[in-house]
């Protein structure tokens, strides 16, 4: 009877009840689109009474394009500085400093590049909108096709919830979560690199994800933190979470978590730092994990 007991103890607390995994280069494909089958596994372990999070670099809003896609998601966004429940409700807030704002700003003046400020109602450039646009095209058909810049640029850029021509004294007033340098110039990218090190040294960075940008959060957020405050609130033990990603700013969710998953596809430093590999973005690479931790009840 007793070896009974601890055998279902022991499969009770390997269930997984919360999976959170990144977006881009992870549950979407190289086209940036959502699997079907993704979306059918990952409904059906919420509906067997799991929690699914998506833990992104991107900001509430772009998050929230994915999320609508699947049904009721936690949103850890913006590299873990903010953190919405499935009902859209704040739970998380981690906001940049003014004065490290108006840093930015000085960085961005003095080597004329656009800087997204992105904030909890909205992401603000001081750059007018035919300025940036042509600055951003030109990096997209650089780096990728002269047939994709366009369409990249109004798949991503071209947002109700972008407020271009946004004066440096109003959006110092706004609660600003992410600086996020955009359209560095190749020959200054390192200087602007090294800048953004002295500068903001005691914040997150992460360097180079998307054509030249920064990303600069407040060093009490990242990621795994984020989970792990999530976690606290819902009673979830570590054991009995799942994370999944596939580049450098999944590393503090890989470190944090004994059940961490990097993609076949991912960077060579997220898979060092994974505990497992799985197959890449363009091969159901997650819905294959989430049908195996479906049908097993554990990882």
């Amino acid at each position: 009877m007793y070896r009974s007991i601890w055998l279902f103890f022991c499969y009770y607390v390997s269930m997984i009840r919360l999976v959170a995994s990144d977006c881009d280069g992870t549950i979407l494909n190289d086209d940036s689109e959502l699997d079907e089958q993704t979306v059918s596994a990952i409904r059906r372990f919420q509906e067997a009474g799991g929690i699914f999070m998506l833990a992104t670099g991107r900001n509430r809003w772009d998050a929230k394009v994915i999320a609508d896609q699947i049904g009721r998601c936690v949103l850890n966004c913006d590299n873990g500085c903010a953190l919405f429940d499935e009902n859209g409700k704040e739970l998380l807030i981690h906001e940049i400093g003014k004065e490290k704002i108006r840093a930015m700003s000085s960085l961005s003046y003095h080597y004329d590049f656009p800087v997204l400020y992105h904030g909890i109602e909205g992401t603000y450039i001081t750059f007018e909108y035919e300025r940036f646009k042509e600055r951003a095209i030109a990096q997209i058909v650089r780096v990728y096709s002269p047939m994709l810049g366009e369409e990249i640029f109004n798949w991503i850029f071209e947002n109700e919830n972008f407020h271009y021509g946004s004066n440096i004294d109003e959006i110092i007033n706004k609660t600003i979560i992410k600086l996020e340098p955009v359209f560095i110039d190749d020959e200054e990218y390192k200087t602007v690199r090294d800048e953004c090190e002295k500068i903001f040294r005691d914040t997150n960075i992460y360097f180079g994800t998307f054509l030249n940008n920064v990303e600069i959060n407040s060093i009490e957020s990242d990621k795994g933190k984020a989970i792990k405050d999530y976690c606290r609130l819902m009673g979830i033990s570590d054991d009995e979470v799942a994370v999944i990603g596939d580049s450098v700013n999944d590393v503090s969710m890989f470190r944090q978590f004994k059940n961490s998953y990097c993609v076949k596809s991912g960077q060579e430093m997220a898979k060092k730092a994974a505990g497992s590999i799985i197959d890449g973005n363009n091969d159901l690479g997650v819905a294959k994990l989430l049908n195996k931790i479906n049908n097993d009840k554990n990882v």
